[in-house]
């Protein structure tokens, strides 16, 4: 048994599974780069979750980056055509998307939950703590 860590991005949205018994399951497809430093190498590992996993994952959209950590095993399968295909698939133990922002090509500055940048202090600035009360610790 392989008991792996990985760290991508999902190539399309997560999908939610029935299952006979009616728990969560859910499938993504990640991409996990493998590169060495003069090119380029991409790994695609399916990742399957049961479950509070599975509830999590299936949250997930095409683009966000991954983390997930489980069983590996390698699947292999003869395709209509006829030839032979294999892909590695994670039975994940622990899944985490890690939604990132997107560059807004903005000045930078920190937006409130309305999308709105938030003012910075003078103090935020310049290093310092932007609030101007005391913190006794």
């Amino acid at each position: 048994m392989i008991q792996a860590s990985i760290y991508g991005r999902l190539g399309k949205d997560a999908q939610s599974i029935p299952t006979k018994t009616g728990n969560p399951m859910a499938a993504a497809s990640v991409a996990i780069d493998v590169s060495p430093k003069d090119g380029e190498s991409t790994v695609w590992v399916r990742v399957v979750a049961f479950g509070r996993m599975a509830e999590a994952l299936s949250k997930s959209a095409k683009g966000e980056t991954l983390a997930a950590s489980g069983r590996m095993e390698l699947q292999k399968w003869t395709g209509t055509d006829g030839i032979e295909r294999e892909q590695w698939q994670m039975v994940a133990d622990f899944v985490h998307s890690t939604r990132t922002v997107r560059p807004s090509g903005g000045n930078g500055a920190a937006k409130g939950g309305d999308g709105k940048p938030r003012p910075r202090s003078a103090a935020a600035d310049k290093g310092g703590a932007p609030f101007n009360d005391d913190i006794p610790f």
